[in-house]
């Protein structure tokens, strides 16, 4: 029981010396400048997405002849665009003002949490988002390219297949490099804090 007394003492000291060293207002700035760049990013995202399952759906049912795999295809792929533009939606990089008012020992533990969740979103997210997309796009495709030979048929769909992880690579470096040049400098920031705090 003592030793967890002073576990606790401890860590609540380690507290008071990171609120005594550095101010919520040391962060706050750089923190509401990544939420606004955050959410002007992601409304141009939505509207872009939203835009491309429309052109698709217009597109589908203007040139193709319905059929079960058809439908199935334009219904993953809808799914999936919606179910992306809600995800990035919940889990955007946000602060809520009763977070912001913590100490600042907690505030840098929910901020480099939020981070993480930000970077989990093209690590896991995304590229299951891929394979929905891969799927509902040659299913969409499958009787399109029903009259051909196979092998014409196996490589339009590979063609299809290579067309869109090369576009995913494309769209994750970007993301990447946005994730480097906006949130890395603030994670880099958060982990000095703690180190500072570490060498005390």
């Amino acid at each position: 029981m003592d030793q967890l007394i002073d576990i606790w003492q401890s860590v609540g000291t380690d507290q008071r010396n990171m609120d005594k060293k550095y101010k919520a207002e040391d962060l706050i700035p750089q923190i509401v400048r990544l939420e606004k760049n955050q959410r002007k990013v992601l409304q141009f995202k939505t509207i872009g997405a939203l835009s491309v399952m429309f052109i698709l759906l217009l597109f589908f049912f203007t040139q193709f002849t319905l059929s079960l795999n058809g439908i199935i295809g334009i219904g993953i792929l809808s799914t999936s665009i919606l179910a992306v533009v809600i995800i990035l939606n919940r889990l955007r990089f946000r602060i809520s003002d009763q977070e912001r008012s913590l100490s600042m020992h907690n505030l840098l533990e929910v901020t480099e949490s939020k981070i993480k969740t930000e970077q989990r979103l093209f690590t896991i997210y995304l590229p299951l988002f891929l394979l929905f997309v891969i799927l509902g796009i040659n299913l969409m495709y499958v009787e399109y390219f029903i009259e051909m030979e196979t092998r014409t048929r196996i490589f339009y769909h590979t063609i299809l297949t290579i067309s869109m992880v090369v576009a995913f690579l494309l769209g994750l470096s970007i993301r990447i490099k946005r994730f480097r040049k906006r949130f890395q400098p603030l994670l880099n920031r958060i982990h000095k804090f703690k180190s500072d705090l570490d060498n005390h």
